[in-house]
C-alpha cells in the first residue's frame, strides 16, 4: 500500500521481494554507464495488485531482457551481505570514538527550542530523551551523535545536522525529521545497531538509513537523498516516498570514507573474543 520512486539507483534484495497494492517506479541515470532503475532479487518476486516501472526486473522467477544474464537464462543476481559498520569498537575510526574525540574538543552543540541544552556528542538514552522534556524542537549540530541506548522520538520536530546513531533501536513516530549533511566530507543520516522504526513521520533526509537488523517504515512520506540498507526492510502505507541514490553519501555514512580517505573498517562484532583457551 505504498508509492515509492527511486531515482538513479536500484532496489536489491538478497532474498525475496513481496510487493502488494503498491506502485514502485525506478529510473535510470543516463549520465552513467551503469544501468540503474533495476529491481533485483536473489529470490523470487512476489507481486499482487501492484505496478512496477523499472528498466529491468531480475529475480529467480522473473527475467526481463535488460537483465545482465538474460541471454544465459540465469537471471537472479548473486546474494550480497549487508555492509558492516564499526559502531563502537575501540578503534579510532569507529563512530563512537570519533564522536568522543569531537566532544573532547568541544565541537558538540544541541539546541532545544533554540537554546543550548547539551555540549555532548556521546549521550545515554536518558540524556537523549531529556533533550525533549518540555521541548518541541531539537536541533543537533554534531557531525556524529552516538547514543549508547535506545532513541525514541514522538510528536516532535528533530533536525540532525550530521549522523545520529543508536547502539540499540531507533523509533520515530508522528514527527518531522530533517537530516542535513553539514559538509561534502561529513557523514549524515540515521544508524542503529538493531532496529529502526519510522511511522507517521515527514522525512527530509540527506544521508543514509542503516539498520543492522530490521527497518520498518509506515505511514511516512518525504524525500531521502542517499540510500537505505538493512537486514530486512518493510515499507507499508507510504503515501509518497522518493529516494535519490547518492553513493558518496552512502560511503561517508557507512564510515568507509573519512575526510576523503578510503577506510578499511574494523568491524564491531556482536561477540568479542577477548582470549582463546583450548583444553585437552
Amino acid at each position: 500500500s505504498s508509492n515509492i520512486t527511486i531515482y538513479n539507483g536500484n532496489l536489491f534484495s538478497g532474498n525475496t521481494f513481496n510487493i502488494s497494492s503498491s506502485t514502485v517506479t525506478l529510473t535510470n541515470n543516463s549520465d552513467t554507464e551503469e544501468l540503474e532503475g533495476q529491481l533485483l532479487s536473489h529470490g523470487n518476486l512476489l507481486q499482487s495488485s501492484s505496478t512496477i516501472n523499472s528498466t529491468a526486473t531480475c529475480a529467480s522467477n522473473v527475467c526481463t531482457s535488460s537483465c545482465d544474464n538474460y541471454a544465459s537464462g540465469s537471471c537472479p543476481p548473486d546474494s550480497g551481505d549487508l555492509p558492516m559498520v564499526d559502531f563502537d569498537s575501540a578503534a579510532q575510526n569507529s563512530f563512537k570514538s570519533r564522536a568522543q574525540v569531537a566532544q573532547n574538543l568541544n565541537q558538540c552543540g544541541i539546541l532545544c527550542d533554540g537554546s543550548l541544552c547539551s555540549t555532548k556528542c556521546v549521550l545515554t538514552a536518558n540524556e537523549f530523551s531529556g533533550l525533549f522534556s518540555g521541548k518541541n524542537n531539537v536541533v543537533i549540530n554534531n557531525e556524529i551523535t552516538f547514543v549508547t541506548g535506545n532513541i525514541n522520538v514522538s510528536s516532535k520536530n528533530l533536525t540532525v545536522n550530521g549522523i545520529l546513531i543508536s547502539a540499540n533501536d531507533i523509533a520515530i513516530s508522528s514527527s518531522i525529521l530533517t537530516v542535513n549533511r553539514p559538509g561534502e566530507q561529513s557523514p549524515s543520516g540515521l544508524m542503529a545497531e538493531k532496529r529502526i522504526n519510522i511511522s507517521s513521520t515527514t522525512l527530509n533526509l540527506t544521508g543514509i538509513i542503516y539498520s543492522s537488523d530490521q527497518m520498518n517504515m509506515s505511514g511516512a512520506s518525504g524525500v531521502i537523498a542517499g540510500g537505505i540498507l538493512a537486514r530486512k526492510v518493510n515499507y507499508s502505507s507510504l503515501p509518497s516516498l522518493t529516494i535519490n541514490l547518492d553513493n558518496d553519501v552512502i560511503l561517508y555514512g557507512l564510515g568507509y570514507v573519512i575526510n576523503g580517505q578510503a577506510i578499511n573498517p574494523v568491524y564491531s562484532p556482536v561477540i568479542t573474543v577477548d582470549h582463546w583457551e583450548e583444553s585437552y
